[in-house]
């Protein structure tokens, strides 16, 4: 028999019991009527509650039939206790939705990768500060970076790793100026590299490009995310070239990064991305972050110095770095800093990283003084 016959068997049980009770009583008549006509007693055909139920696995679907029987008894149970019943639902129901929304929140934040080129390549620059920075005296990381001192990592890094900086986290609002209406935006500065960087594709228009990046540029460009174009302007390809008032500066809009991208932050969804150079804290109090993606894995061991403030002493095996007005020195597998000297002002290394510069007064005389002795190693003056 066919599945499609057993499986409309099993969703009409009473007719196919009658059916096969009929059959069954069809088979044991015919039986008696053969063994009368050969002058034989009659004798029983078998156990017949054996011939029904292996006669009913032929028939039938039984596993869907003692489905549907445990459902309708569930429905029944359902019906007689119905307290009991809506309580067990609504305990399994929040069970479900929250073990639900936690691996919806562990899949986006640790194991989704990024929606972006090569994510396993992205790396955060950070930088260790030392200890006299912090209010516990300890060394700390830290993950922003001054304008200027980004711009010396890129140009350091060029051709072994491709840098920009961002600024995330920004709360802007939104004015619209016909309709009084204000809305807070989720905002990122980028660098004019960084969406080339990362390997995002507009939707809609271009993106950010290293000619937008300036705060000679009269006209400030902004690109919006998929999901603010869909619910600002309705997904309509008209969008390009509107306005947006954020804040004191007004942007105007040049395209639309395609969807699933809406930032480099797991979690956090951006709305709208601006050049970077419109974001005055950026230069101003060094709050970018640099980010970029690494070809070669072994380039930050092997490199020149990239900071503008430090330094590495190749002989004495110690990192140099100037802060706070003074010379400081770091052994370079960890340690404590040490002040070399104190009374210069104005410190800075040479482009090449070889020599340190300073102001100092002697005798009455404010002159410029240049350490003789090995790279960025001190000396006599």
């Amino acid at each position: 028999m066919s599945w499609i016959s057993r499986i409309a068997n099993a969703l009409r049980p009473r007719r196919t019991a009658a059916d096969l009770a009929d059959e069954l009583q069809f088979h044991l008549d015919q039986r008696a009527a053969d063994l009368v006509r050969a002058g034989l007693p009659r004798r029983q055909l078998g156990n017949p509650l054996h011939l029904r139920e292996s006669s009913r696995d032929v028939k039938s679907a039984v596993w869907l039939e003692s489905l549907l029987r445990d459902f309708r008894f569930g429905l029944r149970m359902i019906s007689k206790y119905r307290k009991a019943s809506l309580a067990a639902i609504t305990s399994l129901s929040l069970a479900i939705g929250t073990c639900t929304a936690a691996f919806a929140l562990v899949d986006t934040l640790i194991f989704r990768p990024l929606p972006i080129a090569a994510p396993h390549q992205l790396i955060d620059l950070a930088r260790v500060l030392p200890g006299f920075f912090s209010p516990e005296n300890q060394p700390h990381e830290s993950t922003s970076f001054s304008y200027a001192l980004y711009q010396r990592l890129r140009d350091a890094a060029s051709g072994k790793a491709d840098l920009f900086a961002m600024t995330t986290g920004l709360q802007l609002s939104l004015f619209d100026d016909t309709n009084g209406f204000r809305e807070s935006l989720r905002a990122e500065a980028i660098s004019g590299e960084g969406f080339r960087i990362l390997g995002i594709r507009p939707a809609l228009g271009r993106l950010i490009q290293p000619d937008d990046d300036s705060p000679a540029n009269a006209n400030p460009a902004a690109v919006i995310s998929y999901g603010f174009w869909k619910r600002r302007f309705g997904a309509s390809p008209a969008a390009i070239g509107e306005r947006l008032r954020i804040g004191p500066h007004t942007f105007q809009i040049i395209g639309v990064a395609a969807a699933p991208f809406a930032g480099v932050e797991p979690g956090y969804l951006v709305d709208v991305w601006l050049p970077l150079s419109i974001a005055s804290s950026p230069r101003s109090s060094g709050a970018a972050q640099v980010r970029g993606n690494l070809s070669q894995p072994d380039f930050w061991s092997t490199s020149r110095p990239l900071s503008a403030n430090s330094a590495l002493d190749g002989q004495n095996g110690s990192f140099h770095n100037l802060a706070a007005g003074d010379h400081w020195s770091v052994p370079r597998d960890g340690g404590d800093a040490v002040r070399l000297a104190g009374d210069e002002t104005d410190p800075a290394f040479s482009p090449d990283g070889a020599r340190i510069a300073f102001t100092g007064e002697c005798d009455g005389n404010v002159d410029v003084f240049v350490p003789f002795g090995h790279a960025a190693g001190g000396g006599d003056h």
